[in-house]
């Protein structure tokens, strides 16, 4: 479940308007249905949403280190150019 989620987030820059409003009306429907269970259920229910709620904090987590990393990366290659003469501007005269 989590790397389907993974994937849609990584899908979005990429989709369509349409493919966003299908996506938010699915997304919308499925909260609706959720909220419908019976109480009986509220105990699994519960568990459940736990356990996805954990696994989007981890998720986002994972992708903001991940931009982080990438953008020291970034940053240290951007020092590396420089300090290598390949961002160094040629003396005036």
């Amino acid at each position: 479940m989590k790397d389907e989620k993974k994937r849609i987030i990584e899908a979005l820059p990429r989709l369509t308007q349409q493919q966003i409003d299908e996506l938010i009306r699915i997304l919308e429907e499925e909260k609706k249905k959720f909220s419908e269970l019976d109480q009986n259920n509220k105990p699994q229910l519960d568990a459940l949403e736990a356990k996805h709620s954990a696994e989007w904090s981890q998720l986002e987590a994972e992708m903001t280190a991940g931009d982080r990393a990438k953008k020291e990366a970034d940053d240290a290659e951007a020092v590396r150019k420089k300090l290598a003469g390949g961002g160094a501007h040629p003396p005036k005269k």
